[in-house]
């Protein structure tokens, strides 16, 4: 590693430190506690599960796999691509968006095409999603008794870097000066940050209910009678693109942790913003988390971003992005953790928030490496 890059890590953490040590120290525009969003792109996830797979893996499927979902393969039929040895993750964002298409305009549909069949071809894309998440890097052990996510003991040791990060980040001493919430927006479908504060140490009872969704579910695991914390909900944890626990019944949400077999999950598929080549989030859940993640993007003072690169064509998750600067950007900090060039980082940055061009705010401090190593320097630097 060049000294250049040791250093540029070095004073991140530090800076970093001496913000959550000042508090806030704005009491007049942004009042009550120290606000911290951790903004966790495909990046976050690698640094937990080193085969959580990218996008590349995930959204590709073979022959052998769709010719399991009769639905998907009338519409590939239909559509002229039953031939296809596979689609990989181009062909995917276009077959979602023909899907979307068809399902929008009634009057541009194939002959053989209906409702029906297009809503049935998407659920088993969802479900096949999930299912082939959960065969490439395994799924957290959750235990249906307590509602909670339980790592062993080898599994903790793995991530006892960022177990630690967090543990100080939530449980460490708090004064009047450094009180923080700390909050969570996710692009990712999987069960991360669950898992983490589930497994902090002094942690005797499930996370679950002291996190607000965004969506208030009827319930959890099948616990009709499950009740949030409402008075005293901890963190504000938002998945943007949807959940692999996320269903829905008519309007009513449910979370689904336990395990599940392929035809449960065929049968009751998650909520998942999917690739597309036109992203649309027309659907209901997205309409009631955006609104949510604006606001909290709105209240945030420090906002970390891990491992997402803000991609051109992610346009509507950037605007969600940069309503940290919307109204009063001064006082802000960013700090960004990421294995991409810094040079790369800093022109998406630039682009999705002018005003750090225009004002200097918010400020932005690099940490070029990955989520594990920056926890890993934080813990260290204490």
């Amino acid at each position: 590693m060049g000294k250049k890059k040791q250093e540029i890590r070095d004073e991140t953490v530090a800076a970093f430190q001496k913000l959550m040590q000042s508090g806030n120290t704005m009491p007049d525009i942004f009042p009550g506690a120290l606000n911290i969003t951790f903004w966790c792109g495909a990046g976050f996830s690698k640094s937990w599960n080193r085969n959580a797979p990218t996008d590349g893996v995930l959204f590709s499927i073979e022959r052998e796999i769709f010719l399991k979902f009769p639905n998907l393969c009338q519409v590939l039929n239909a559509l002229g691509w039953q031939d296809n040895d596979r689609i990989g993750f181009e062909g995917f964002k276009t077959l979602s968006y023909v899907i979307d298409m068809q399902l929008k305009y009634p009057e541009i549909r194939n002959r053989f095409l209906d409702e029906g069949n297009l809503l049935l071809s998407l659920n088993e894309i969802r479900s096949f999603v999930q299912t082939h998440y959960h065969e490439l890097c395994g799924k957290e052990a959750f235990d249906m008794a307590q509602k909670r996510f339980v790592l062993g003991p080898e599994h903790k040791l793995e991530r006892i870097d960022t177990l630690t990060f967090f543990d100080h980040m939530i449980n460490g001493e708090r004064t009047e000066n450094n009180d923080a919430k700390i909050n969570f927006v996710t692009t990712n479908y999987d069960f991360t940050i669950e898992a983490i504060l589930d497994n902090l140490d002094g942690r005797n009872a499930p996370a679950l209910p002291t996190l607000y969704r965004g969506v208030t579910p009827r319930s959890v695991c099948g616990d009709d009678n499950w009740k949030p914390i409402s008075s005293d909900y901890k963190h504000t944890l938002l998945k943007l693109n949807g959940g692999f626990e996320i269903l829905r019944d008519w309007q009513t949400y449910h979370l689904e942790y336990g395990s599940r077999t392929p035809a449960e999950i065929r049968n009751s598929p998650p909520t998942l913003m999917l690739p597309n080549r036109e992203q649309d989030y027309a659907d209901p859940y997205f309409k009631e988390i955006f609104p949510k993640a604006i606001r909290l993007l709105r209240n945030t003072n420090i906002l970390v971003i891990v491992g997402y690169s803000m991609p051109w064509e992610d346009i509507l998750i950037r605007f969600v992005l940069q309503q940290l600067s919307e109204g009063e950007a001064r006082g802000k900090w960013i700090i960004c953790v990421d294995l991409k060039g810094i040079d790369t980082l800093k022109s998406h940055l630039q682009w999705t928030f002018g005003s750090i061009v225009k004002y200097d705010w918010p400020r932005v401090l690099y940490y070029p490496g990955s989520f594990t190593e920056f926890c890993r320097s934080c813990n260290t630097a204490s």
